[in-house]
């Protein structure tokens, strides 16, 4: 995922703030359109996939919590049959 951020950051700078502002000016060329779209499609798809990346770290750190769990009540079970 951090490579995702670096390779946003490299396409499109620190212009995402004044994206939507460049935008709404008159007169645009389509060169200009173009780029604004891939810039704004570039941020959805980084927006998206560190949403997802988030998802599966909560995921991770739960799975993390309960094989602790699990191996301390193993131990316990394993403590009270012998």
């Amino acid at each position: 995922m951090f490579m995702v951020k670096v390779a946003l950051l490299c396409c499109c700078g620190a212009e995402f703030s004044t994206t939507t502002q460049k935008a709404c000016e008159p007169g645009l060329g389509k060169t200009e359109l173009q780029r604004l779209d891939v810039i704004a499609n570039l941020y959805k798809a980084y927006a998206d996939g560190l949403e997802r990346y988030v998802g599966y770290r909560k995921i991770e750190e739960k799975l993390v919590e309960m094989e602790k769990k699990y191996a301390e009540l193993a131990r316990k079970a394993q403590a009270q049959s012998i």
